[in-house]
């Protein structure tokens, strides 16, 4: 017999991660060395790290490199501040690991990714179920 297949895959992270699908995109604002600002896309974001997408700012990128503080705008929760360090770069995705996010912060962005996760989940719902019908109350 061969070998049986997972059902699915589980990545090992150091955190918990969700793909962010804001209202708003999520950009990281960052003062690069030679003072020039950039803001790439956040397309996955989460309490330990995030992946950026940055076709045009790919090669600014080296793995080992400390960024920051850059910040980060979370829709109805603020601006937060975070530095990071560059762990791994495949074209256009940059993958970063937040370091020395204060508590107050690191609250924030998981009230954030909370609120987020909830919206997806009540997203994934409501197009799986349909709209829901209520029918009317018989009136007396």
């Amino acid at each position: 017999m061969g070998s049986a297949k997972p059902l699915c895959t589980v990545q090992e992270r150091s955190a918990f991660r969700v793909s962010v699908v804001p209202r708003v995109p999520v950009r990281f604002t960052l003062l690069m060395d030679d003072d020039t600002r950039i803001a790439p896309v956040v397309d996955e974001l989460g309490i330990g790290g995030a992946r950026l997408m940055s076709v045009k700012h790919f090669d600014r990128f080296y793995e080992g490199q400390l960024l920051g503080p850059g910040t980060l705008p979370l829709e109805d929760f603020g601006t937060i501040s975070i530095a990071a360090v560059v762990k791994w770069k495949t074209f256009p995705q940059i993958g970063l690991e937040f370091v020395d996010l204060k508590h107050r912060e690191r609250e924030k962005l998981f009230r954030y990714l909370f609120k987020v996760s909830r919206q997806a989940i009540r997203s994934q719902r409501a197009r799986k179920h349909g709209p829901r019908l209520v029918e009317p109350r018989p009136t007396n």
